[in-house]
Parts: structure tokens; C-alpha cells; sequence
């Protein structure tokens, strides 16, 4: 088990100058957002604006703080990622525009480059022990709340990032409950379900996202 302490994150712009984030991980070791193989970035969104335009690159939304955004297609149709959504999983090739419900939040993206990775993001909401395994390809927990680790033992803050590697681990939250992430990076050599890309238009139902509603008007 490895974890990166969020105050080791990389700080830098948005792809379209909107913004800042903070790279979590990327592959290979230091890509720029240009060639990267897969990419892990946490953003504080504090407007309404546009989505940076990544081809060829699958992307998966789920929100960490506050109360919402909806996503505007350049089609027209949206969906709202809103406080307890599953994670959302579109196209970062398509127009997007983000529209915030109330305001500003954070959220975590996690990117992969069809044809080279493929990619999951399941919110599991943990309030006993529980054992989580390490998949097919790298696996890393993030969470917006703090949890121990209990084998090995570690105490894990706030949006620090924990990747597994070879073997399972336990744990507890440290509260009631605490919200995590585990993401899941897969070469696609190696991805036995050769599952069709996570590349879907917004008026489509996603794999890992809610139904989506056509905009009015």
C-alpha cells in the first residue's frame, strides 16, 4: 500500500485556462494533459464555464464537496451531478459546459486514452470494516473523509490518495460513515471484460452515471 498525502498534489491550470486543479496521479510519470495514458485530478469549480476539450480520452465526474453541477451538452441534453450521484462517465472529446446548482464545489475526474486504458469509479459509502482488493490494473481509494486503515495500519486524511497494490486491505471510518472512491485503471490488454469504451454522448444512459434527462426547449 502506498499513499500520496494530498498535500503532495501538483498544482496546475486547466487545459482551457478556466481554472486550476490538482493532479493526483498520472501515466506515464510526469505526461503533460496532452499524452498523458490515464490521469487522476481533483478541481475546485467556482463559475459556470466550459469543460477542457481532451480527445480520444474517456472521463468519469463524481462530486466531492458541495451541492451540484449540471452538465450542458453542445446536443443540448443535460445531467445534474448532484450530492450522493454515482459517478458520471462521458466523453471528454464532447462540448460540455458546467452550470453550478448552488454553489461552488470540488470534484474528482479521472481520465483514460481509448484504445490504451479503460477505466471504473464506484462510490461506496462505509460505515463497518470492510476488505477491499486490488483489481486487474492499478487501484487507488480517495475519499472526502477521513478512515483507518487497519491492516496495514494508517490513518487516512481527506483527499489523500491510498493505491493498493498486492494484496487486500481493511478498513473502518473514523465517524459514522465516510464516502470513498475507488478508482480503477486498466490496461486494455489486460481488461478481460473488453467492455466498449466509457465514451458515450449525454443524451445516452452511462455506465456508471444516472439516466439522463433531454434539456426543455
Amino acid at each position: 500500500m502506498q499513499i500520496i498525502p494530498k498535500g503532495d498534489y501538483h498544482s496546475m491550470p486547466w487545459k482551457n485556462g478556466g481554472g486550476e486543479t490538482l493532479e493526483v496521479a498520472v501515466h506515464p510519470p510526469g505526461a503533460s494533459v496532452n499524452d498523458f495514458d490515464w490521469r487522476v485530478s481533483i478541481a475546485k469549480v467556482a463559475a459556470d464555464g466550459p469543460f477542457s476539450i481532451f480527445p480520444d480520452i474517456d472521463r468519469t465526474l463524481s462530486l466531492l464537496d458541495g451541492d451540484g453541477l449540471e452538465l450542458v451538452a453542445e446536443t443540448g441534453s443535460t445531467n445534474e451531478l448532484q450530492r450522493g450521484s454515482e459517478p458520471f462517465s462521458f466523453a471528454a472529446d464532447l462540448g460540455i459546459n458546467g452550470r453550478l446548482l448552488n454553489g461552488p464545489i470540488t470534484d474528482l475526474n479521472v481520465m483514460s486514452r481509448r484504445g490504451r486504458f479503460t477505466h471504473r469509479v464506484q462510490r461506496r459509502v462505509i460505515d463497518d470494516t470492510i476488505s477491499i482488493q486490488p483489481g486487474a490494473g492499478t487501484t487507488m481509494l480517495i475519499g472526502n473523509s477521513p478512515y483507518i486503515v487497519l491492516q496495514p495500519k494508517a490513518e487516512i486524511q481527506p483527499l489523500d490518495l491510498v493505491i493498493l497494490t498486492s494484496s487486500e486491505i481493511t478498513l473502518r471510518p473514523l465517524g459514522r460513515y465516510a464516502v470513498i472512491f475507488i478508482v480503477e485503471l486498466i490496461p486494455y490488454e489486460n481488461d478481460s471484460s473488453r467492455r466498449k469504451s466509457l465514451a458515450k454522448p449525454l443524451d445516452d444512459e452511462p455506465d456508471l452515471g444516472r439516466p439522463l434527462h433531454r434539456a426543455m426547449g
